[in-house]
């Protein structure tokens, strides 16, 4: 597992995630502040597509697999990063039975 506390402004690529789409974790601790499983997906898909990493290709299959992914969004945001052609081929492989 690994935590990381991103400087602000909060983005994935060119994209700013804003707060309505952060979700609050209380902990005794205080407030950890989450990303969707959508903004997770594109974080890992970045580092996948940037530096070739296969472990981040996996958490991002295991991440889409297991919970609720805004496809369109996902979509979208391929395009916009400049990786349009490589979605259908995650969305395959995340949504095959």
């Amino acid at each position: 597992w690994s935590l990381e506390f991103p400087s602000a402004p909060l983005a994935v690529g060119q994209e700013q995630i804003t707060t309505d789409r952060v979700a609050d974790f209380k902990t005794s601790q205080g407030n950890v502040r989450l990303l969707n499983p959508t903004d997770c997906v594109k974080d890992r898909l970045l580092w996948r597509y940037l530096e070739n990493d296969g472990q981040c290709w996996e958490q991002a299959l295991d991440i889409a697999r297991n919970h609720a992914i805004d496809w369109e969004d996902l979509a979208t945001w391929h395009s916009s990063e400049g990786y349009p052609e490589l979605f259908k081929a995650f969305q395959d492989l995340a949504t095959a039975k």
